[in-house]
């Protein structure tokens, strides 16, 4: 029987900064831990607005559904659980739905989830994962060698730009995520030892 107020974690930043893997492991560590995905409520591709260039404009914040992103995050708060779309990324379209079921932590990852004053009021602690521009490009050509550089340059750059660093004074912690994997980790973990989640505890 749960009887605390789940606690949500908000975990933001830039492409390539390493959330997802952070919460994965974060996942690992601490078991009956929820996660709720911002990249689950991305419009479908053929709602996209585009970018004055021609590309689908995917780092602005309309190609976020926001209102059902509020809403999951409110009922997990409430220790309801969440029916969230299935959002598969390789066709950019929702495929179905699933079930997020609330727990006394609840990560709620994605790069731009600082950016809606709704969501934030729901965050018990906010996480800025902040990674310098030329290895966020970096990053994002060894996980997609095929992405258009372009794309990157004249869309995902500028818009973090204008809506994402912005988003960084509203975290509670700032993470460097320039290091490794492993230092990226630890970095995050710290800023969760606070919240005394047991299996994160500070030489737990």
């Amino acid at each position: 029987t749960r009887n605390m107020t789940p606690v949500l974690i908000g975990v933001a930043g830039p492409s390539g900064a390493g959330k997802s893997t952070f919460c994965r492991r974060v996942l690992d560590t601490v078991p009956g831990m929820s996660r709720l995905k911002l990249d689950d409520y991305f419009v479908d591709d053929t709602e996209v607005d585009h970018h004055p260039m021609g590309y689908a404009y995917w780092d602005h914040p309309a190609s976020i559904k926001w209102d059902g992103l509020v809403e999951a995050a409110q009922s997990l708060k409430q220790g309801r659980s969440a029916v969230v779309p299935n959002y598969e990324r390789a066709i950019n379209k929702m495929v179905g739905t699933k079930i997020v079921e609330p727990s006394d932590y609840i990560l709620v990852d994605g790069y731009q989830v600082l950016y809606h004053p709704d969501l934030r009021d729901l965050l018990d602690l906010k996480l800025y994962f902040d990674l310098e521009e030329d290895i966020q490009v970096d990053r994002r050509i060894m996980r997609q060698p095929d992405v258009d550089r372009g794309y990157l340059y004249h869309v995902m750059i500028p818009a973090a730009r204008a809506f994402l660093y912005p988003t960084k004074r509203y975290a509670d912690f700032v993470i460097d995520a320039n290091g490794t994997p492993e230092e990226v980790f630890e970095n995050g973990v710290r800023a969760l030892w606070q919240l005394g989640i047991p299996p994160l505890k500070r030489g737990g």
